[in-house]
């Protein structure tokens, strides 16, 4: 790491001054960067298998409360009251969406599958959007995919939509 040489201290004297050089060589300096890559790598293997749950939880809670928010919405511009449920065991999970007729338009059903590792927890099931866009009652879903939990929650005065995402 050091070095050391002698300088003239004036030209045609004989007395030499040493000086040290301090610092770090190249090879020092890659050889700290790979060090702490590999520590890096090392912890992101680590951590992988929770970024990977949390996000599919968040992904799986954004599509609950999106399904939600259409359902609403089509009460809305349909002037109908449109009824969700979630049915299904664990790994067979469905959202399902039945649209009354309404005065401009019949009546139609759908599902939404979700994925096969996520379930909803909670009560009430189910949940009618009235036409003026409010609920008939307080919804409180939990979200659950590969033990990560978000929460989906309807309020029935306004009929609005949140979701809170792990």
């Amino acid at each position: 790491m050091t070095s050391d040489r002698t300088l003239p201290t004036r030209p045609g004297d004989s007395s030499r001054m040493v000086v040290r050089r301090m610092g770090v060589t190249l090879i020092e300096v890659v050889l700290v960067v790979m060090i702490l890559g590999a520590a890096a790598l090392a912890t992101s293997f680590s951590m992988r298998s929770d970024w990977s749950n949390r996000r599919a939880a968040k992904a799986s809670t954004i599509d609950v409360s999106q399904l939600l928010k259409i359902a609403r919405n089509t009460a809305i511009e349909k002037r109908t009251t449109v009824h969700v449920a979630y049915s299904g065991k664990t790994g067979a999970m469905q959202v399902d969406i039945v649209e009354d007729a309404g005065p401009l338009t019949p009546g139609r059903t759908w599902s939404a599958p979700l994925a096969s590792e996520v379930e909803i927890k909670g009560k009430p099931n189910p949940i009618d959007f009235l036409a003026d866009g409010s609920a008939n009652s307080s919804l409180q879903w939990q979200v659950v995919s590969d033990g990560v939990q978000g929460e989906v929650s309807v309020t029935p005065v306004g009929g609005a939509v949140q979701y809170k995402v792990p």
